[in-house]
C-alpha cells in the first residue's frame, strides 16, 4: 500500500537521525548572598500568596501553598543560607508538587524594580525585536527534502508570527510537494501560541479548526486560537504529518505536539517533552 511504503520511509529515517543531545552551556553564575529564617519566611509567605492568587488551578494552588508552609514549618529549609540555593529548593519542591516546569523561583542578589504595567514598547526595541526574530530564521532551523520525497522541518522555536510570517510561507511552499512531513521539536522550547496557530492553519483546511484555549486568571479570561481558513502560500493538504519530540520540547512546543496529537492530525514519535504546558516566563 502507498501509505506503509510511506510509513516505511519516514520510520526509517527517524531510525537513523542521530539524536545526540546538543546541550548548550548554560549562563554564567551570578552573584550569590547569604540569607537568613526572616528572609526564608518572608520569600515563602509571598509566594504562597501570589500562588493562591495567579496560579491556573486555584485547587493546586492551596494544596502547593499548604506543602510550602509545611515544608518551612517542619524546618525543610532551616539549614539553606545561600539565596541561589534556596531558590532551586523552592523550584524542586513547586515542580515536584504541580508537575509543572513553568513554575518556577529565581534569585537575584540585586534588588529587582517594582514591576510596572507594561508599556508600549519603543522605536528601538520594535526594531531590536525584529532583528532578533530574522537572526533565528523565525526559528526554523533546517527545512530540506529529504530522499524518498519526505519533507523536514527542523523548529527550534515559535516565533513573533508577524515578523515571522513570511519564513513560514516560504518552508511550507517548499515541501508542499513531498509525501510527508517530519516536524522536528527536540530542540523547541517554545514561544508564541499565534505562531503555532499559524503553522499549524497550513496543516488543517480550509474550515477553523479550534486547536487550544489558555485560561488567565488575571482577569478572568479566556483566550482561544484557532486555525485560519485562509494563509498565503500552500496548504500541506491531509499528508501523513510526523513530530518528533524530546525532554528539551518544552511550552508552546508540546502545545503544537497535543494539538496535532488531540486532533489526529500527526503521529508523535520521541521523549515524554519538558512539562511547560501552562503560559508562564
Amino acid at each position: 500500500m502507498y501509505f506503509s511504503s510511506l510509513m516505511i520511509k519516514v520510520v526509517l529515517f527517524i531510525v537513523l537521525v542521530v539524536v545526540a543531545a546538543c546541550f548548550g552551556q548554560g549562563p554564567a553564575a551570578g552573584a550569590d548572598m547569604q540569607i537568613d529564617s526572616a528572609t526564608r519566611n518572608a520569600v515563602i509567605a509571598e509566594l504562597r500568596e501570589d500562588l493562591k492568587a495567579n496560579y491556573v488551578f486555584p485547587e493546586v494552588a492551596e494544596k502547593t501553598a499548604g506543602m510550602l508552609e509545611k515544608n518551612r514549618a517542619d524546618g525543610k529549609y532551616d539549614a539553606i543560607t545561600s539565596g541561589k540555593a534556596f531558590a532551586e529548593a523552592l523550584t524542586a519542591d513547586l515542580q515536584a508538587a504541580t508537575n509543572d516546569r513553568h513554575l518556577r523561583v529565581r534569585f537575584s542578589a540585586d534588588a529587582l524594580p517594582v514591576r510596572q504595567p507594561q508599556a508600549a514598547p519603543t522605536e528601538a526595541e520594535k526594531i531590536k525585536h525584529r532583528n532578533n526574530v530574522l537572526s533565528i530564521n523565525a526559528g526554523f532551523e533546517t527545512v530540506e527534502r529529504l530522499r524518498g520525497n519526505i519533507g523536514y522541518i527542523k523548529l527550534n522555536g515559535f516565533s513573533d508570527p508577524e515578523i515571522g510570517k513570511e519564513t513560514v510561507e516560504a518552508a511550507m511552499n517548499f515541501i508542499a510537494n513531498t509525501e510527508a512531513l517530519i516536524i522536528d521539536l527536540r530542540q523547541n522550547g517554545g514561544g508564541s501560541p499565534e505562531m503555532v496557530a499559524l503553522i499549524s492553519s497550513y496543516l488543517f483546511g480550509d474550515k477553523p479548526v479550534h486547536l487550544n484555549s489558555l485560561y488567565w486568571r488575571a482577569g478572568d479570561r479566556t483566550e482561544e486560537f484557532w486555525t485560519k481558513p485562509e494563509v498565503k502560500g500552500r496548504k500541506y493538504g491531509d499528508k501523513p504529518v510526523f513530530v518528533l519530540t524530546a525532554k528539551r520540547t518544552f511550552s508552546a512546543g508540546e502545545e503544537f505536539t497535543y494539538n496535532l496529537k488531540n486532533l489526529k492530525r500527526a503521529t508523535i514519535i520521541g521523549e515524554t517533552t519538558g512539562g511547560g504546558a501552562h503560559p508562564g516566563g
